[in-house]
């Protein structure tokens, strides 16, 4: 019995020391990670693991979940469907057509006294919008111009992920013709544009077309041509992410640096797998789609190359950002576009390491496209503001600012990027309406 007592000290005494080498491990590897020591904050950060935003990763699962077909925009948010954003303290739900607002469309002017501004653009123009909602960074600065003093600002989305040029010109041109009020529209692009229609043309599209991983498997979906192996992945890459939050969420709450690396391993591995997932979704969606298997036609033309294909892109981007202006100036609705900063096209930006390895991944298949569709947009620039067109490069709003903004590896900002990115949007907009006599005296707008 003594033996037993004994050898039982022992072993406990071994389990004690190797749970506090175990511990002293994670410390070490968390302050290694972090730069700060693991029991001197009460929130964990959370180092070099992100969920990738669904509506914008390339073979996601958000067509079957968050998607629909529209007759004339391509696809569309689920009607009802309930969101909640990064920095967002409230859930927001998709309109009557599937936009993210409190809203029925088409929205008609309640009284004289509201002014109304629409956004368009894709997720960045999406997550704007919203931001913009809960914090009125905007209308605090339309507040500040004479006439728009006593205003009620309404601000109204017309963004959706993954749309870019002409989808844009097409959703206003239809609100439009339906009696939609606006007094201002804002337009974010440009990254979409040379990311998403150069993919088009990898995988056969027209660059002109919706962005072919979006429709292409809602097509699929409608016309119930999708295979047993594609649904059955897209399950896993569901279940995968679910993984991925929760082990995430696990790391946030840990009490012990053990705990904390435990978690970190097993989210690691989810998003390794997660994002494998996607870029095997995407090929096998791809595969036949131009075999006359999908029960929608797509516009052939001999495919370009690559040169040729951008300023393509490009053109389409101008022409319609011109025609936005024009629609509107003929309602005497004023416009503005900005080309939204990414990650991928150098600017003066020095990204830490924990956002680095957050924002940039050298294998993204959104890379290729900024770096050789940005120069291409920024030189269009001079010919589109020589046109009349508010048009302006943001990319460079990020070069000084502290801490990190970006929150994934395409394109999404965090609560700091958006709030930074919100008030150069703001800021250059009342700049250019002071110069403007309508805003400059308290009397009502001539619509």
């Amino acid at each position: 019995m003594k033996k037993l007592t004994k050898t039982l000290k022992v072993v406990a005494i071994n389990l004690a020391l190797l749970a506090v080498l175990v511990e002293a491990t994670s410390i070490a590897t968390y302050f290694f990670q972090t730069g700060s020591f693991f029991y001197g904050h009460s929130t964990r950060k959370v180092v070099g693991l992100t969920v990738p935003a669904a509506a914008t990763n390339e073979g996601s699962n958000q067509s079957a979940t968050i998607q629909q077909l529209h007759p004339y925009f391509g696809f569309i948010d689920r009607v009802g469907m309930r969101r909640r954003f990064s920095f967002s303290q409230v859930t927001h739900i998709s309109n009557n057509f599937g936009f993210g607002s409190t809203y029925s469309y088409p929205f008609k002017r309640q009284n004289p006294n509201q002014f109304i501004v629409g956004v368009f653009g894709g997720s960045v123009g999406q997550n704007y919008s919203i931001f913009e909602m809960e914090r009125h960074i905007l209308a605090a600065e339309l507040k500040k111009l004479p006439a728009l003093a006593n205003k009620e600002i309404i601000i109204l989305s017309f963004a959706v992920a993954a749309y870019k040029q002409p989808q844009q010109l097409i959703v206003l041109s239809y609100f439009l013709s339906i009696g939609q009020d606006l007094d201002l529209v804002v337009n974010i692009d440009g990254f979409n544009e040379v990311t998403l229609s150069s993919l088009n043309v990898r995988d056969g599209f027209d660059s002109s077309m919706p962005c072919s991983y979006v429709i292409v498997p809602l097509v699929r979906l409608a016309s119930c041509s999708s295979s047993e192996e594609e649904l059955q992945l897209t399950l896993d890459i569901i279940r995968n992410k679910k993984r991925l939050e929760n082990s995430i969420k696990s790391i946030e709450a840990s009490r012990f640096a053990t705990e904390y690396l435990m978690s970190w391993i097993r989210a690691k591995f989810a998003q390794g797998r997660y994002r494998q997932e996607l870029a095997d979704l995407n090929r096998l969606r791809t595969v036949g789609t131009n075999s006359g298997q999908l029960n929608m036609q797509f516009p052939a033309r001999p495919p370009p190359d690559e040169d040729r294909a951008f300023q393509e892109i490009v053109a389409s981007w101008s022409a319609s950002s011109l025609l936005m202006k024009q629609l509107l100036a003929q309602r005497n609705i004023s416009y503005f576009e900005f080309i939204q900063p990414n990650q991928y096209h150098p600017t003066g930006r020095v990204f830490s390491k924990d956002e680095r390895a957050i924002a940039i991944i050298e294998s993204s298949n959104f890379r290729p496209g900024v770096l050789k569709g940005y120069p291409l947009l920024l030189a269009e620039l001079a010919k589109l503001q020589q046109a009349g067109v508010n048009v302006q490069s943001a990319i460079n709003v990020f070069d000084k600012v502290d801490g990190a903004v970006y929150e994934d590896d395409c394109c999404h900002y965090n609560e700091r990027g958006n709030q930074v990115f919100g008030e150069f949007v703001a800021s250059s907009i009342g700049q250019a309406l002071r110069k403007d006599g309508r805003y400059a005296i308290s009397v009502p707008l001539e619509k």
